[in-house]
């Protein structure tokens, strides 16, 4: 990310030329000349073996030109046969078997060019030719190193796999033309006519070459795959060598440049990272446009330089195949650019704080709201009603979200920790802790339940910790009439308030009211209201029914009847 100090991990699950790129750089360091152990001088074979060997290529160098001698004059006389017939089968046929001589004759010659060279080919010499400017030819040599290197990768293996497949298929056909030149055999030629004696000859003749052809191919190919097996088996390495590879080796020159790159990029972000610890790690939180627009430039700095230092030392080790994989790098990611700059772009209005989020102000993240403290690498946000009241969210997270001014008395929460709550379903418990994804209540029974901090939010918790009320509505005859509006209310709240402060809740109560509430079918009925502090949260349903007992035991002293309606009766 262009942000992110141009950090390619937030895009690799993304983007595949990446993964690509990787194979790519695997394959070639296994190909580095640490590796290539094949590519080194085969040790000496001994004098004797040497004279064998030059004898032994000597003579087939003789057999091929023979060969060679022959089939050219068969083509000769098949070509001079070809004009006698203008069309018809028998020309078909003939140029058919012309081709074939031609097709043997150019393995033949190759087969003699490989034996007197020694495997090299006078195609692979190439000349130096002034170019033009070719855009598209530069890129294309600038790929050309890395499929070259993939292509002689593999190429040793591929032409021992050609040559044991060239091996089986001419011992499979010469085993077929022995067994034909054995039925030819039983043949008696002395029972034959003149005539058809003569075409036997010419076709036991045919059959013969053919087997002296696949014969003699077959020995070639075990010639080279000899040769290729006494290489691979008389290559060894010393010390030196090892040392030397190592140090001119591919994977030396990635461990160069990559240190080489660290260090750099470390020297030149260190003053930021100085005012980083200075301050607590926040590098844009509290600073001003131009100084967030400052430090941007400067990271965007620093990962230039940091690519430069780089791209110089795999360009002073003289490694083609690395200074192409990078650039192609650098054009992929260039490219990934065109589809994620819009975001990105969105990612440096935050850090600028300029834009829909900004510090200071409030933003609601996953269904609760937060005070943004800074806008940084990451958003950092706070709640202090939280069990964790610090989190960080990334940039891109945040830019789909909308801030606001928090008003003067505004809580971020209901609640915290410790505090008791009552919910609209009537549930009540002591929140236990509060995350941003689970809200836990410790219920009646010591047990704990759970709600998702939105389901805990939906339900309109009312924080009993912070103060609450209890209000009891309690009927009397219609016969105290007379004294239910004045005389009983005072009466009762005395009684209510002499009750209470011999309760383990006493301290905590603020205030007690009774009033006259309405007039019932069947009773008088009278409002009792007691507030309480915070603190006497636990004893909420205490205080409801030590109300309740208070005022039953007043009507009783001062002989205040209770309607019938107003009891329940239960039959032991």
């Amino acid at each position: 990310m262009l942000i992110y100090e141009f950090s390619l991990s937030t895009t690799c699950s993304k983007y595949h030329w990446l993964l690509l790129v990787t194979m790519l750089l695997s394959l070639l360091l296994l190909n580095s000349p640490l590796h290539a152990t094949t590519q080194t001088d085969p040790l000496p074979p001994s004098q004797d073996e040497a004279m064998v060997e030059v004898k032994k290529n000597t003579a087939k160098l003789n057999d091929i030109q023979a060969d060679l001698k022959q089939r050219k004059l068969e083509r000769e006389k098949k070509a001079a046969a070809i004009k006698r017939f203008p069309s018809g089968p028998e020309r078909e046929k003939l140029e058919e078997e012309l081709a074939q001589l031609n097709s043997s004759i150019t393995e033949q010659m190759q087969a003699f060019d490989l034996i007197i060279t020694g495997g090299v080919k006078l195609a692979q010499l190439k000349s130096a030719d002034e170019k033009k400017f070719d855009w598209q030819k530069d890129l294309l040599d600038i790929v050309r190193p890395i499929i070259t290197e993939l292509y002689q990768l593999t190429g040793e293996k591929r032409k021992i796999h050609n040559l044991r497949n060239s091996i089986g298929f001419h011992k499979e056909q010469l085993q077929i033309v022995r067994n034909t030149l054995k039925t030819i055999k039983n043949i008696d030629k002395n029972e034959l006519e003149r005539e058809t004696a003569q075409l036997f000859l010419e076709v036991q003749k045919q059959w013969q070459e053919k087997a002296k052809e696949h014969k003699h191919l077959l020995e070639v190919g075990q010639l080279q795959l000899q040769e290729i097996t006494r290489k691979k088996e008389n290559t060894s390495l010393n010390w030196e060598q090892l040392w030397r590879q190592f140090v001119d080796g591919r994977v030396t020159t990635l461990l160069l440049s990559i240190g080489g790159a660290i260090i750099a990029y470390f020297l030149l972000v260190l003053p930021l990272r100085m005012i980083g610890t200075i301050s607590n790690g926040q590098i844009f939180a509290q600073r001003s446009f131009f100084v967030r627009l400052a430090v941007i430039i400067y990271r965007v700095f620093a990962v230039i330089m940091t690519t430069i230092v780089f791209f110089m030392i795999i360009n002073s080790r003289d490694d083609r195949v690395l200074e192409g994989l990078f650039i192609l790098l650098i054009f992929a990611f260039l490219i990934s650019l065109k589809n994620s700059a819009p975001k990105y772009l969105e990612e440096l209005k935050l850090l600028l704080n300029i834009g829909p989020v900004q510090e200071g102000e409030v933003v609601e993240y996953r269904g609760v709201l937060w005070e943004i403290t800074a806008m940084d690498m990451f958003a950092r946000l706070y709640n202090p009603a939280m069990s964790e009241p610090r989190i960080r969210v990334p940039l891109r997270d945040m830019a789909r979200l909308h801030s606001r001014r928090k008003h003067a008395d505004e809580m971020l929460f209901p609640c915290t920790s410790g505090e008791h709550v009552i919910l609209a379903d009537n549930q009540y418990g002591q929140v236990k802790w509060i995350s941003p994804e689970t809200v836990a209540l410790r219920i009646a029974g010591n047990s704990v339940r759970s709600y998702t901090t939105g389901d805990f939010l939906g339900k309109s918790p009312k924080n009993l910790s912070s103060g609450f009320s209890v209000a009891v509505v309690f009927g009397i005859d219609y016969r105290h009439q007379a004294d239910c509006t004045m005389t009983i209310p005072q009466t009762l709240r005395d009684d209510m308030e002499a009750g209470l402060a011999n309760r383990p809740f006493g301290p905590q109560v603020t205030l007690v009211k009774v009033e006259f509430d309405e007039a019932a079918l069947s009773s008088l009925n009278l409002k009792i209201m007691v507030t309480f502090e915070g603190s006497a949260a636990a004893s909420y349903y205490p205080a409801q029914r030590a109300i309740q007992r208070i005022a039953v035991e007043s009507c009783h002293r001062h002989g205040w009847g209770i309607p019938f309606p107003q009891l329940t009766v239960h039959q032991v």
